[in-house]
């Protein structure tokens, strides 16, 4: 039984559906252009950061003394040493951030394999902060820890065989730390039954209030560098796909039906051309 061939009315169809790089590719690097820049313009015109920034310099910064003048309820920073009464919750650290140890990354072509973990736990109990005029005590637990100053892991490197063995390490801080606190202004009642000013922080910054800015201008610094070059990124690559679009609007087409059959788009229809076609009989 002879195989079945498209008829030359249905050929123009079926190559009309075929994919033609010159027209399709530009319109696919506009469309990631444009996502790529979109994202970038996000980033750029997002204030989120730079709200931050202003938030945390506008911030009154108090100690053991000037704590006590602060309305109940006010944010604030607090910068002080942590207290050698802080007990260690884990080796050396008074807070701490536990992780185990899971695995390698897959790495590809000259992309080196990066160590994965897992977070354990996140010690962030209760503490006592010596700062000038005072000591000042951190009531709440499960605050942030930020720009952490203590380090600690069993082991030098690992390997993914590692997985085998719990492997864990740790950051934070511990007693004598100079660090900066970010809280709530609240009241508690002392032994004595009178009322004392103390903090409900929300993160534990390392270093002192300089440190801290510091800490938010980086932020503030990565997300417009991730803007411009998303930007320029998308735009780039929308201007290449114009002018591609652009030249290959200027080559001359040839009409139909001339040029030889290598010349023309051939597209697989699924029909054997070797079989006759009865209209050329």
């Amino acid at each position: 039984m002879p195989k079945l061939r498209a008829s030359p009315a249905e050929r123009p169809i079926i190559a009309g559906m075929a994919f033609r790089p010159s027209v399709h590719l530009p319109l696919i690097f506009v469309a990631f252009g444009a996502i790529f820049a979109a994202a970038g313009l996000w980033f750029l015109v997002d204030t989120s950061a730079e709200n931050q920034l202003a938030r945390g310099a506008a911030l009154a910064t108090v100690n053991g003394a000037t704590i006590s003048g602060r309305q109940v309820g006010e944010v604030v920073l607090l910068q002080g040493r942590l207290a050698q009464s802080n007990p260690a919750v884990f080796r050396d650290f008074a807070a701490a951030h536990r992780e185990r140890f899971a695995g390698m990354s897959t790495g590809s072509g000259t992309t080196a394999q990066r160590e994965r973990w897992s977070t354990m736990e996140i010690v962030a109990p209760p503490i006592t902060i010596d700062a000038d005029g005072g000591s000042v005590a951190i009531v709440n637990s499960g605050y942030q820890l930020r720009a952490p100053l203590h380090y600690w892991r069993d082991a030098p490197t690992l390997i993914e065989k590692d997985l085998l063995t719990a492997h864990e390490r740790a950051s934070g801080f511990a007693a004598g730390d100079l660090v900066t606190v970010e809280g709530q202004v609240v009241d508690v009642v002392t032994s004595a039954g009178g009322k004392r000013r103390a903090l409900a922080a929300t993160a534990v910054f390392g270093g002192d209030h300089g440190a801290y800015l510091a800490t938010l201008n980086d932020g503030l610094l990565v997300t417009k560098i991730l803007g411009s070059v998303f930007t320029g990124l998308g735009t780039l690559v929308m201007s290449i796909a114009g002018l591609v679009s652009w030249r290959a609007s200027r080559i001359p087409v040839a009409p139909a039906g001339t040029g030889s059959r290598d010349d023309r788009t051939e597209v697989f229809d699924g029909f054997d051309d070797d079989a006759s076609d009865p209209s050329e009989e």
